[in-house]
């Protein structure tokens, strides 16, 4: 089955594009191509549908290589550029590609046309998988960004103590409010447990918290699917009381990877 390869032809030879549209038909490609040669063809094409590569030739009657490549950055469009010409000497070659081309062939030794195009067009595809893979990633920052802000606000206007810890009970966020109960500063908490901190408290509250989570892990593990469970069982903590806390202090659950405790 061929593979489309869609193709625009920067060229005012139709036999030039001819020529060209034979080695790629060998090579096993089915074409969509369109031929332009005026700065506003160009834009037109580049507007009205995508390409996968663009072929251009360097001197035409109205139009040339550097003008094209101009167009295409007018754009913003990620296509490779790759220029054929007859004439094109060393040092034009060299001009062409600090202007951007990827690379240039002469007419008249096209035996690196396919390989070349498949190279760009790989490299192409790579790099627009890339820039997609990085904005997922902003995108997903910034979301975690807005939780944690709406987070930290609803922590600040809790009327009780707050904290989240992580499995190791190391402090990630805490409210001003438990903070003060601890008689410790906000910023002494984070990145340190309650057993840094409250040595005398944490020999009472520590067992709560992993015990808590334990049971928690358990029910995570009861709401998946029975196959996706690795003993396929039905346990867990479910209609269990939570244990007893020291008095005054309320035990702990699992939310969002984290142990809150309240106060």
């Amino acid at each position: 089955m061929s593979v489309t390869l869609r193709v625009l032809h920067v060229e005012d030879s139709e036999r030039d594009v001819a020529l060209l549209t034979r080695h790629l038909a060998r090579a096993g490609y089915a074409l969509a191509s369109e031929r332009v040669e005026t700065a506003d063809e160009m834009r037109a094409a580049l507007s009205d549908q995508e390409w996968d590569v663009i072929l251009c030739d360097y001197s035409m009657p109205h139009f040339n290589a550097l003008q094209a490549l101009e167009v295409l950055k007018e754009t913003g469009l990620d296509i490779p550029f790759i220029i054929i010409s007859g004439t094109v000497g060393e040092a034009t070659a060299v001009e062409a590609m600090r202007a951007g081309a990827n690379d240039y062939l002469m007419k008249d030794n096209l035996a690196r046309l396919v390989p070349t195009i498949e190279r760009e067009v790989h490299e192409a595809e790579n790099r627009r998988a890339r820039r997609r893979a990085e904005e997922e990633l902003i995108e997903t920052a910034s979301s975690k960004a807005e939780s944690l802000a709406l987070l930290d606000t609803i922590l600040s206007s809790a009327p009780i103590g707050f904290a989240f810890h992580n499995r190791e009970l190391v402090f990630e966020r805490i409210n001003e409010t438990l903070a003060a109960i601890n008689g410790l500063p906000v910023e002494q908490h984070i990145g340190r447990t309650l057993r840094d901190l409250l040595p005398e408290m944490a020999a009472l509250i520590e067992p709560i918290f992993r015990l808590d989570a334990r049971r928690c892990e358990r029910l995570s593990d009861e709401r998946q699917p029975r196959a996706a469970r690795p003993d396929h069982r039905a346990g867990g903590a479910r209609g269990r009381k939570p244990p007893r806390a020291p008095a005054g202090r309320r035990g702990a659950a699992r939310v969002g990877g984290a142990l809150p405790t309240a106060v």
